[in-house]
């Protein structure tokens, strides 16, 4: 096909869900223009026919009447052969979609950048009340300058009118809203969800929800939390955390106001970490989880840690390889101690002993004795041969004597003069060898043994009243609670009836701390549909909002199923929920007689 209307095509551009995409010129005004079109012929059912027809003029209809530079213009509707086309403005770049999955990861500067375009443009629609519905990477386009243009307004609905019968869920299935899964009224908050999906896979490079059926994909969609993103990029801090918590909330109206204070939001708290980046995608499938953890103090000899897993489904047995290591490292403690510990204590006695006496025994007694030997006299009888033999005579002190003890001198021989002959000077003591001890550098050093602080945690589980087990059983307490903790690392595990037992990790350092527990539910979803469609349904005698078609997320256990409508006999079954399952079940309505 060469031309369509009174445009000429060039070339196609892509295909997708609703038909075949094609670049094209418009030869009045020489302008490049893009074409979707849907070959209704192709679709035997009139009914599903008309459909088609119908979302393609809604399409139209819906973004004709926005007028934004984020939104892709649309110039113009037509049929021709049986061919439904609508001519929209043409955007010279690639879609979000092929830029994730075959460039490298962008630059934090420019994942914002995309962020905040996109969110003005949908937050633009929502104020005209038109909400996308189908808000994923492939309908964002961005242009050769750098500008968003959010695309494909084909399952768009218009808050004024009943384009779309309540309950039918459209969208792509990774990017839906809790909402639209379970058939309710659609608000601007469900492209909020989508867009928020959109930047995790962008800060993460993995999507939050993934799964190898719809059944799985859908319940952990409306029953689960997503892995937390900074286990998976450790580059991101906790406070992106608590963003993606309210912006991916199960109920749309916990979540924030509008998708441009999301977008805000999160660059606050991914700034609040200096040197985050994002991944690129199928990055995050190469590198271990991360547990985050509070650093131990210097002097403490660190545990090895062990990485979590994104979600634990049972006990952890690294746990068990953890406590070995820290038992022989107390071993090899308390052998050096055994062996080392005499010989340290020696040695610490000789240092601190008081000085030996017998080394600094003769200063004083040189110093007493020429203090009280008189200088010699005119006319002394003493001669000096005489003073020489009196000087170097032995002394006649025993080995024995006691220490700072003056040896006995000699019998002094007779003098002429009757006057006092000059004491002898006595002979200094044998010096004393102390000994030393061994220099400190031959015995190693003794390992400083710190014994472990006493640290105070909060544990709190949403719901509370879970029971919590800390390290196998040593301590245990029910949510609310405080415990008091050593030092180092520990685990925990949180059961309470009715929801999924919480497994973690974590380390007590020198700051007050707190665990919270988010606590999942067991439960299931139920798929029920009627024909003719729009009838009530009573489950255990309680009607529910809901109305035929509609998934329903159910507690685990058994229940009654009713389904009644205006003029149709009134049908009913039992059925049984279990966790992660999906039940589904379908009636057909007879009419009353």
């Amino acid at each position: 096909m060469d031309k369509i209307g009174r445009y000429e095509i060039e070339e196609e551009l892509g295909r997708g869900a609703m038909g075949v995409v094609l670049r094209a010129r418009d030869p009045a005004i020489g302008r490049l223009v893009a074409i979707k079109i849907i070959r209704l012929t192709e679709f035997a059912d009139l009914q599903e026919r008309q459909q088609l027809r119908d979302r393609l003029f809604r399409e139209a209809q819906s973004a004709g009447i926005l007028s934004h530079p984020g939104i892709v213009t649309i110039y113009d509707i037509g049929e021709e052969n049986e061919i439904t086309y609508i001519t929209m403005e043409y955007v010279n770049g690639p879609t979000l979609e092929k830029l994730l999955s075959e460039g490298p990861a962008p630059e934090p500067d420019t994942v914002f950048d995309w962020l905040r375009q996109a969110a003005a443009a949908l937050d633009y629609a929502h104020r005209k009340g038109i909400v996308h519905r189908d808000i994923k990477p492939a309908n964002i386009m961005l242009h050769d300058d750098g500008k968003v243009k959010v695309t494909d307004f084909g399952i768009a609905k218009l808050s004024t009118a009943q384009a779309t019968q309540t309950g039918v869920a459209l969208g792509t299935p990774f990017y839906m809203s809790p909402e639209q899964i379970r058939g309710q009224d659609i608000g601007g908050r469900a492209d909020q969800f989508s867009l928020a999906v959109i930047a995790y896979e962008i800060l993460t490079g993995g999507k939050p929800f993934h799964a190898d059926t719809l059944p799985t994909l859908f319940f952990q969609i409306i029953s689960e939390q997503p892995p937390p993103p900074q286990r998976i990029n450790p580059s991101l801090g906790p406070q992106v955390d608590n963003v993606f918590r309210k912006a991916l909330a199960k109920e749309a109206g916990s979540r924030y106001a509008t998708c441009t204070e999301f977008v805000s939001a999160l660059e606050t708290a991914c700034n609040a970490k200096p040197g985050w980046a994002p991944l690129a995608h199928g990055a995050a499938e190469s590198m271990p989880t991360v547990v985050t953890a509070v650093e131990p103090a210097p002097a403490r000899p660190a545990l090895p840690q062990v990485p979590r897993p994104v979600r634990a489904e049972g006990p952890n047995p690294n746990g068990i390889f953890g406590r070995m290591i820290a038992i022989l490292l107390a071993l090899v403690v308390v052998g050096a101690l055994l062996v080392y510990a005499p010989k340290w204590y020696r040695a610490w006695q000789q240092e601190q002993a008081p000085p030996q006496p017998q080394a600094s025994a003769p200063e004083p007694a040189k110093t007493e004795a020429s203090a009280a030997k008189p200088s010699p006299e005119p006319g002394s009888a003493i001669a000096p041969s005489a003073a020489a033999t009196t000087s170097t005579a032995p002394p006649t002190t025993t080995p024995a004597a006691g220490a700072g003890e003056t040896a006995a001198p000699a019998e002094k021989p007779p003098v002429a003069e009757p006057a006092p002959p000059p004491e002898p000077e006595p002979q200094p003591s044998p010096p004393v060898v102390k000994k030393r001890p061994k220099p400190a550098v031959a015995v190693p050093a003794a390992p400083k043994v710190l014994l472990p602080t006493i640290q105070e945690v909060l544990v709190t589980s949403a719901p509370p009243n879970a029971a919590v087990t800390f390290d196998k059983g040593s301590t245990s307490c029910q949510t609310p609670c405080t415990v008091q903790l050593p030092s180092g690392r520990h685990t925990l595990a949180a059961v309470l009836p009715g929801y999924h037992q919480e497994l973690r990790i974590f380390q007590v350092g020198d700051q007050t701390q707190a665990v919270t527990l988010d606590m999942r539910r067991m439960e299931g979803v139920l798929s029920v549909e009627s024909t003719p469609a729009g009838a009530a349904i009573f489950i255990n005698g309680q009607k529910r909002p809901e109305s035929t078609p509609a998934h329903i997320s159910l507690p685990v256990g058994r229940y009654s199923l009713i389904v009644t409508k205006d003029g149709f006999k009134r049908s009913e079954q039992e059925f049984e929920v279990g966790d992660g399952r999906f039940v589904k079940i379908t009636f057909t309505l007879f009419p009353l007689r």
